[in-house]
């Protein structure tokens, strides 16, 4: 056995992935895409109802998903709402900023999600106590 054999390195885990820019935010993405051409009706509706939202104040998407399964009876998964948010504000620019951020976002854009998210929403970073 050869010295090159025996020491093979080993696959690289996801550990160090950057939480939205790995598979599974991408994952997220694809399906809130095939969820939209699926029930189309059912964004057109989300949609108009984020535009009546936004006029009196922040519109969050989980509401727009649970008004979606109660009044119009479609299935919609909650890990895709927040691809959604975003899909929707890159879609229609009277949204863009109107959607409560969460820290913990895993679409496609999150690093920009953080950046973005306003102090009211957001915890302020951890600094550790300075010791005397």
């Amino acid at each position: 056995m050869r010295n090159d054999e025996m020491y093979r390195q080993r696959p690289m885990s996801n550990q160090l992935e950057i939480s939205g820019l790995g598979s599974a935010g991408e994952q997220d993405f694809n399906e809130a895409r095939k969820w939209i051409d699926d029930n189309h009706g059912a964004w057109c509706f989300m949609v108009e109802q984020a535009v009546r939202l936004n006029r009196k104040g922040y519109v969050s998407v989980n509401y727009l998903v649970n008004m979606v399964r109660n009044e119009l009876h479609v299935g919609c998964k909650n890990g895709i709402a927040p691809a959604l948010a975003r899909i929707m504000e890159a879609r229609y620019p009277e949204l863009r900023g109107a959607f409560r951020r969460s820290t913990r976002c895993r679409c496609l854009c999150a690093a920009r999600c953080r950046r973005q998210s306003s102090g009211a929403w957001s915890r302020p970073p951890y600094r550790p106590a300075s010791r005397p």
